[in-house]
């Protein structure tokens, strides 16, 4: 088996798999999932807290209809595509101080972002964001924590967030669904 397993049969804790959306994360807790019907095409929001640390982590994936005719498109087409969705996500989500550049941490174009948000944890309290926005075939991914302070430890949480979101194949993605239980 290519999973690791506990004594109990589970999937190491805090393993999500979504074969619809085609990835594998490591999250801190149980993941709430959202979907809704957007103009542009489905949205799907997973998100899950770390209580003890005061973050949130959440990892959206925006499938967008007009993407899915996209044919092998090149570096600049998805940069453009890319930087043009972090855009309106900035616009539309009432973010201030954005600060982004292009990220190595993965071998595809990818914008590494921080910014701060009011309200996310409650009424006029200020909270931080560090994450990762990239495109995958027709699917827009912003993988993102959320915490009360923007030090290294928002950074390193985000980080090792970005960095247990894995794309397997189908038959890997299947056998992590039935060792996880089917999340």
């Amino acid at each position: 088996v290519a999973f690791p397993k506990k004594d109990f049969g589970e999937i190491v804790p805090g393993v999500f798999v979504s074969r619809e959306h085609g990835f594998i994360a490591k999250f801190p807790a149980k993941v709430e999932v959202m979907k809704m019907e957007n103009a542009l095409g489905p949205l799907t929001g997973f998100s899950s807290a770390d209580e003890d640390k005061l973050l949130i982590y959440q990892l959206n994936v925006h499938d967008v209809i007009a993407n899915r005719n996209l044919k092998e498109p090149n570096t600049d087409l998805i940069q453009r595509l890319v930087k043009s969705n972090f855009d309106a996500y900035c616009k539309e989500s009432e973010t201030s101080n954005v600060k982004w550049h292009w990220s190595t941490v993965f071998d595809w174009p990818t914008i590494e972002f921080s910014c701060s948000h009011e309200g996310l944890f409650r009424e006029g309290v200020k909270s931080y964001k560090k994450g990762y926005v990239f495109l995958r075939g027709s699917k827009y991914y912003k993988v993102t924590v959320h915490g009360l302070e923007a030090n290294k430890d928002l950074g390193d949480a985000a980080l090792r967030f970005v960095a247990s979101l894995a794309f397997p194949d189908e038959a890997t993605l299947k056998e992590a669904e039935q060792v996880s239980g089917g999340n």
